[in-house]
């Protein structure tokens, strides 16, 4: 044995090797000459911050300075126990499990700071039922996917079945996971951004791997599908496991539909994200599916998206097994929910369309003036520049239909970068074609999305080597959106009818919300100007992706007053804003939030 070694640790025991803590997983000794010295194969399970969870095999005799810093373990019986210390060393062993409460069914309704519905432990008892857990939670906008899912976490964890979990969901709800986590299970989730890595890099150096910093994470699948953080995940799996083990244990994915292929027939095509999750589910043990629109109509991307969730029960086809979906999808409705004596558990919601939107006469030029302008345009593309161009002006377009304030902003970029007479190389489309995917991507910031807008566009620019009578057209657009920028246009009177009839009665507010959605954050700028001026901006709350999130918080400390809540699409659900259940005019869901009306 070297000198300053110890003498060969028991599986689960600490050690210290090469400077650093280990528990030890697994020992095998050495087949070796009877006249040599035994050998042992000690794997070992890094503890430190920096390697949480990584694996290291190392011959013990052959370490240097490593010592066992824990040598407990069971008695050697040399001798039978009286029955009452035998009796005491069972009671023991059984307060020392990971629950007092391990004898009941379940132990996540009671580890949890949540209010149970019953409906919601069928996810639970269908993934303890499953000796391998691959489950799609399918239920309806408002029945608590999060809180099943969680529960299901936590079971899952109590029952020492898992350990390490990763939540991919879109970007803009990571804080919201995390939170939810946090509050109502008590289990710590780290979100690995940019911001996380740099942090990491600071704390611990340029080589650290953050995919091994915390058991337990929380990604954006648009985020990890890129390549260098998929890089680094898939650095940090170990190649060689033995038993066929898994690096992780769990996989959970929110809104799992946008994971699934895209396609019209009978052939579909994998999505960037299609493509991360084939490569590495593999790596997980469990996996957790949440949707609230599973099926998209086309049965073939239907049962692709089965097929990564379960390749054994299911395969890519036009047909779905029936009985197999049972087995692994949980479907509920709000409108098939009743209570113990058959009354509707949620209430009944109703859609009602506002009237049409009839355009001034400014208006009328104005998209009649960029019709002709994207005509024109169009019809002298060729094969290298159609797709630039066309990214361009449908960006246009869309901007238009918002508001006048984002259209006049961005026909002032065209403008400025169409007069450059810079030309535009495959390069430069390649760079456009970047540019237009990474905007396809859910974001958690406007600010970054609008940069990232502003950049694309500025980069289409290149493409248009305009005639004089298109910057013609260009220049009479920038004319007429300006003074259109700062008016009501057509669509904010309908919106100000709605608020004058449902939001005033004879003249006063009532207790009525409303919550408007932008896609655009300049949209966002416009309507909270427009109504300014009429003089209701202490009505109104502005949330918007970003650091500004945090206003969240202040929603649910403003219940008691009467607000009218502007945000930007996608960025904040009705899950997100939580008020207390005084509210009145409000619907209370199964998850103790509120939902006002909509447009």
């Amino acid at each position: 044995m070297t000198e300053g070694s110890s003498p060969v640790p028991e599986q689960g025991q600490l050690v210290q090797v090469r400077h650093r803590h280990y528990i030890v997983q697994d020992v095998w000794p050495g087949a070796v000459e009877p006249s040599q010295p035994p050998m042992h194969r000690v794997r070992l399970e890094a503890l430190d911050d920096d390697q949480v969870g990584e694996t290291l095999d190392v011959i013990w005799e052959h370490e240097v300075n490593c010592r066992v810093h824990d040598a407990l373990g069971l008695p050697r019986p040399d001798a039978w126990d009286p029955m009452p210390r035998f009796e005491a060393f069972l009671l023991a062993s059984r307060w020392s499990l990971s629950s007092v409460l391990m004898g009941l069914p379940l132990q996540a309704p009671f580890r949890g700071a949540i209010q149970i519905e019953d409906y919601q432990l069928e996810p639970v008892v269908r993934a303890l039922r499953m000796p391998r857990v691959n489950l799609l939670i399918a239920d309806d906008v408002g029945l608590g996917k999060t809180i099943e899912a969680g529960m299901v976490m936590q079971e899952l964890l109590a029952r020492q079945r898992i350990r390490r979990i990763l939540v991919l969901c879109p970007a803009s709800l990571q804080r919201q996971w995390a939170e939810e986590m946090l509050t109502k299970f008590a289990l710590r989730f780290e979100i690995v951004d940019r911001d996380y890595i740099q942090k990491l890099r600071r704390e611990y150096g340029i080589h650290v791997n953050p995919w091994a910093s915390y058991p337990r994470l929380i990604t954006s699948m648009d985020f990890l599908k890129r390549e260098a953080p998929l890089q680094s995940f898939l650095a940090s799996l170990h190649k060689e496991r033995a038993g066929g083990l898994r690096d992780w244990d769990l996989l959970v994915v929110d809104e799992a539909h946008n994971a699934a292929p895209t396609g019209r027939t009978t052939y579909v095509r994998d999505s960037d994200r299609t493509h991360l999750l084939r490569q590495i589910l593999g790596h997980f043990e469990h996996r957790l599916f949440l949707t609230a629109t599973p099926h998209n109509g086309f049965t073939e991307s239907f049962t692709a998206m089965l097929e990564m969730l379960d390749p054994l029960r299911f395969s890519r086809g036009p047909t779905v097994n029936k009985e197999q979906l049972a087995e692994v999808m949980v479907r509920r409705l709000k409108d098939d929910m009743v209570d113990s004596l058959g009354r509707r558990r949620f209430p009944v919601r109703h859609v009602d369309p506002l009237p049409a939107v009839v355009l001034s006469r400014e208006e009328r030029r104005l998209l009649d003036g960029l019709d002709q302008y994207i005509e024109k345009r169009l019809r002298r593309s060729g094969k290298m520049d159609r797709l630039p161009v066309q990214f361009a002006l449908t960006l246009l377009k869309k901007r238009l239909l918002s508001s006048p304030l984002a259209f006049y902003r961005s026909i002032q970029v065209h403008r400025s970068h169409i007069e450059t007479d810079q030309e535009a190389s495959e390069e430069d489309a390649r760079v456009v074609l970047n540019l237009k995917e990474r905007l396809d991507e859910d974001f958690s910031d406007d600010e970054e999305k609008d940069r990232i807008e502003e950049t694309a566009h500025a980069e289409a620019a290149g493409f248009f080597q305009v005639t004089g009578e298109e910057m013609g057209l260009v220049v009479e657009l920038v004319n007429l959106a300006g003074p259109a920028a700062e008016r009501e246009d057509s669509k904010f009177a309908v919106l100000l009818d709605f608020i004058e009839s449902h939001l005033l009665s004879d003249g006063r507010w009532n207790q009525e919300r409303l919550l408007v959605f932008t896609e655009y954050k300049d949209t966002l700028t416009y309507l909270t100007s427009m109504l300014q001026k009429r003089g209701w901006g202490e009505r109104v709350l502005v949330l918007h992706g970003g650091p500004a999130t945090e206003q969240i918080a202040t929603v649910a400390g403003m219940a008691g007053e009467d607000t009218t809540g502007i945000t930007r699409d996608g960025r904040v659900e009705p899950e997100q804003i939580t008020t207390p259940s005084r509210v009145p005019g409000a619907e209370n869901d199964a998850t103790g939030t509120v939902r006002g009306r909509w447009v």
